[in-house]
């Protein structure tokens, strides 16, 4: 029987372990499938989103290579019409005839200002001239368009023209036109024109920036010299210039255009750098606006206009066009210009199926990862049910514990998430505000205490989260406290974290405890009533033996309380100069009367005498307690700020309460009358106060000084009788 009895003792445990093993295993195998599962989902998502960026990439290069190829073209189509232009003028600069004719101008034009006889050119040479450039602008485009009727002896002025110029050197009269020839209907050589020709160096082919012109449409003008039959192509001998005026709108902006373009959205587009940082449109846009009507500033990065003329050359996805659409886009140089081509495609047509296919593949690895996950999490669940049942029953047996410990304190404690709603409040808390535990938890801070207090709660719990733990002092009216109030010393402490066996969920929060202090704080009071009643005697003790100075430690204490003040000083700083100037004279009790009482100047053993006594008074008071620095500031008293004082502190090493009574007990004496002087006015103490800054004074404590003197409302009786 005993045997069988150890055997099942022995089994017992043996059944326990082997069952906790088991748990173990199966909750490693869990952990373990779950994190292959997951990097499984990982590792799918990662190659479906690599996959799909890489074949969006791809279609992105094709565009690029595509939309190149377009813009090679019609770049190249633009720079040949303008290549053509310079030619075309060129072959007439270049006409020996013209040439031979403009020599022979220059010699007779420079004969006659020699006083030298030569005759004149053939007139069958300007007509031959003429009608060589009105032959070579109806060819090339130069010729000019009139629409409107005008009588027969009137001139007519079109919209383009070819004109033969003197050079500027040769003219025989300042301000005289260098017109030779020109074309029937050419027009007026002024404005933009005249300024072109004044403007530009005029050594080689130069040409004029498209502009409007006075009809509305695009005009150019290209510049070509002319040099003498027998010079070099220098600028000693050229001689005139060949100027061609013509319009484009029907000429170049057709050569934009791209044939057998599947893209609805495709568009090519000249630009042009206009004046004050301006980017403009040459050519005329797809939503009707004109040729030169549309222009952007250069500060503009996100347009595709100022990419392509910043960056060109360059392929850009993402960029805005002048309709707002984001576009794919190219750009171009035009060679013998400062144009720019732009060619564009909207990205959303052209890379529609791109995108759609990589959504879809990206959401097609998401939804298969999403279903692991599931799994995942269901299997989780399943095996971590059990655990979760153990952690609450443990998680509520310390609920009870806290509730345990923070019931038998005396003070009221309790804890408001960052929202100001209770998440715990302790037995005491219960009794304050009569309503039953569980009926707290969760309300707000106004429907527990009211309004008036939930606002300084409110306001102190988020002082305490940005600075740290922190106090709040409160007197409450109660008829049965002394003094018809209780203290309350309200401490709180910052809570990054409520504990989930309060909360249920993750938050922060703010730990309320409360002490009733009211006897220490009437003992306090008690204490220092006690102790200003024994200064006030001391004080007057001083003064009945010192008849002449009587007063003067209260006036030193109303000056140094004066500055202290108007310096901003915390209150026990304040308290501690009003206590210090009262007593610094008490070591004065050690002199005798005659000595005080004596009406003439003090030789210097009696000024010694007098010293060391006021020196004493810190020895008297080294055993009473003060709530401030009383002693060392009396101790200090003496000291100046270039450390020249008996101690030799300097500067900041001494106290600045120290400091304050100083100069108090300096002002006092200066301007206090004595029996063998009269007291000084306020303006010439300052004065000298204003001197010794820096050696004996500290310019803030001056300043101070000076400050509450200036306002004579608050100065006291017996200054303003001074």
């Amino acid at each position: 029987m005993a045997s069988q009895n150890e055997t099942s003792q022995n089994f017992l445990p043996s059944s326990e372990g082997e069952h906790g093993e088991e748990h173990l295993r199966s909750r490693m195998l869990i952990v373990v499938g779950a994190i292959v599962l997951l990097v499984l989902a990982a590792v799918v998502i990662a190659l479906a989103v690599r996959y799909a960026q890489e074949s969006y990439d791809r279609d992105v290069r094709n565009w690029e290579v595509r939309l190149g190829l377009t813009a090679d073209a019609r770049a190249q189509a633009v720079s040949s019409w303008v290549s053509d232009q310079k030619e075309e003028l060129s072959a007439i600069a270049n006409n020996m005839n013209l040439r031979l004719y403009l020599t022979e101008v220059i010699e007779m034009e420079e004969a006659l200002l020699s006083g030298e006889e030569m005759e004149s050119p053939d007139m069958m040479q300007v007509s031959f001239l003429r009608n060589y450039l009105s032959a070579t602008a109806q060819r090339v485009g130069y010729q000019a368009q009139v629409t409107n009727m005008v009588p027969a002896n009137v001139a007519v002025e079109g919209n383009a023209g070819l004109y033969l110029l003197l050079h500027m050197a040769h003219m025989p009269e300042e301000g005289q036109r260098p017109l030779m020839v020109s074309t029937v209907g050419a027009p007026a050589i002024k404005g933009k024109i005249e300024e072109f020709i004044n403007s530009v160096p005029l050594t080689k082919t130069q040409m004029l920036p498209p502009y409007l012109n006075k009809n509305g449409e695009v005009s150019i003008a290209f510049l070509v010299p002319v040099y003498a039959v027998q010079g070099d192509e220098i600028a000693e001998s050229q001689i005139g210039f060949i100027l061609g005026v013509r319009t484009i709108d029907e000429s170049l902006f057709p050569l934009l255009k791209t044939p057998a373009v599947a893209e609805k959205t495709a568009e090519t587009l000249l630009l042009q750098k206009g004046n004050n940082d301006v980017f403009e449109y040459l050519s005329p846009l797809r939503d009707g606006t004109g040729a030169l009507e549309r222009k952007s500033s250069s500060h503009s990065p996100q347009l595709a206009l100022t990419s392509a003329i910043k960056h060109t050359n360059g392929f850009e996805i993402d960029k805005e066009d002048y309709a707002g659409k984001n576009v794919l886009m190219t750009s171009r140089a035009i060679e013998g210009t400062d144009w720019t081509l732009l060619h564009k495609v909207e990205k959303k047509e052209a890379l529609w199926d791109s995108e759609r296919r990589r959504v879809g593949v990206i959401s097609m690895a998401m939804l298969a990862s999403g279903l692991v996950l599931v799994l995942v999490w269901g299997v989780w669940r399943h095996g971590t049910s059990l655990r979760y049942k153990r952690l609450a029953a443990r998680f509520k047996s310390q609920e009870r514990l806290l509730r345990l410990v923070t019931d038998n304190q005396p003070d009221p404690m309790f804890i408001l998430d960052s929202g100001g709603r209770f998440c715990f409040a302790n037995e005491p808390v219960s009794r304050q505000v009569r309503m039953q535990r569980d009926a707290i938890t969760g309300k707000r801070v106004v429907d527990v205490f009211g309004a008036a207090a939930a606002s300084d709660y409110h306001e102190l719990q988020k002082k305490a989260h940005e600075a740290g733990n922190m106090s709040y002092l409160r007197r409450i009216a109660d008829d049965s406290k002394p003094g018809g109030e209780r203290v309350v010393q309200t401490r709180y402490i910052p809570l990054d974290r409520v504990p989930r066996i309060l909360t249920g969920g993750a938050t922060s929060g703010v730990l309320v405890v409360e002490q009733d202090i009211t006897r220490a704080i009437i003992e306090r009071e008690r204490r220092e009533r006690s102790l200003n009643q024994l200064i006030d005697t001391l004080v007057t003790l001083i003064d009945r033996r010192d008849s002449y100075s009587a007063d003067h430690s209260r006036h030193v204490a109303q000056i140094a309380q004066a500055i202290a003040s108007e310096m901003h000083l915390e209150q026990s700083y304040i308290d501690t100069v009003v206590i210090a100037a009262k007593l610094m004279n008490l070591g004065k009790i050690l002199l005798p009367r005659s000595l005080l009482e004596k009406t003439g100047k003090l030789t210097a053993a009696e000024r010694k005498q007098v010293e060391a006594a006021i020196a004493s008074s810190a020895d008297f008071l080294g055993d009473l307690e003060f709530n401030g620095p009383v002693v060392e500031t009396l101790q200090q008293a003496r000291e100046n700020w270039d450390g020249s004082g008996p101690l030799n502190l300097s500067g900041e090493a001494s106290l600045i309460t120290a400091r304050i009574v100083n100069l108090a007990n300096a002002f006092v004496a200066m301007v206090s009358s004595r029996a063998y002087r009269k007291g000084m006015d306020t303006d010439t103490v300052l004065k000298l106060f204003m001197d010794d800054i820096g050696t004996r004074y500290e310019r803030r404590v001056v300043v101070a000084l000076a400050n509450y003197l200036e306002n004579t409302k608050n100065a006291p009786d017996w200054l303003k009788g001074e």
